[in-house]
């Protein structure tokens, strides 16, 4: 049987296709992503200039960290210096109050709360104040002191003692006596001051 040729006019014979080259693919990862090829040269500038700016910006923040730490600590003794001045500022107060109530009980309020009796005497050739203070509070007095003035003709005072009496009882009626260095016309005799204190104590 014979092959048409086109010069005899016959039908045209079939073209073969060729196949493209096979081009090579790269190996996958494990997971099945492709690896990336070598990196140009601008996208590895890009990415070392990335990785420059974090720490540039650390040493701002650094620096603020600090500022805001040392602020911190300043205020932190601005505070601790105001509340130990309030502090002095308030146990002074009370100390003033209460020397000033100490003083109108000590020599304000002596007559109130107690009586007392006393005449010169001597023991043993030796002269001296006695007598008794009588509590009339409720409430017991300790640490009672008392003041002697020895008075001449005159009235004036002429030599001053102190005395004390450890314990008068609410309606007691405690003796004392003060020596004196040498008699005199006359005495009078003061409560300077005492420290209340419970019935039980």
């Amino acid at each position: 049987m014979g092959v048409a040729h086109p010069a005899r006019g016959g039908d045209p014979a079939p073209r073969r296709h060729r196949r493209a080259p096979r081009q090579s693919v790269p190996p996958r990862r494990a997971g099945g992503a492709a690896r990336a090829g070598p990196a140009p040269r601008a996208a590895r500038r890009a990415r070392a200039a990335a990785g420059l700016r974090p720490a540039a910006r650390l040493a701002p923040r650094a620096l603020r960290g600090r500022a805001g730490a040392r602020g911190r600590d300043l205020r932190r003794r601005l505070d601790l210096e105001v509340v130990l001045k309030t502090l002095a500022l308030v146990l002074v107060l009370c100390v003033v109050a209460s020397a000033g109530a100490a003083l109108a009980q000590n020599f304000g309020d002596a007559d109130r709360y107690f009586g007392l009796e006393w005449t010169g005497g001597e023991r043993r050739g030796r002269p001296n104040v006695n007598g008794y203070v009588v509590n009339n509070y409720r409430m017991r007095a300790a640490n009672m002191r008392l003041l002697v003035e020895s008075l001449d003709a005159n009235g004036k005072t002429v030599d001053t003692t102190s005395g004390s009496v450890a314990d008068v009882p609410p309606g007691g009626r405690v003796y004392f006596e003060v020596p004196v260095k040498q008699k005199a016309s006359r005495y009078r005799v003061t409560i300077t001051g005492w420290d209340w204190r419970d019935s039980g104590q």
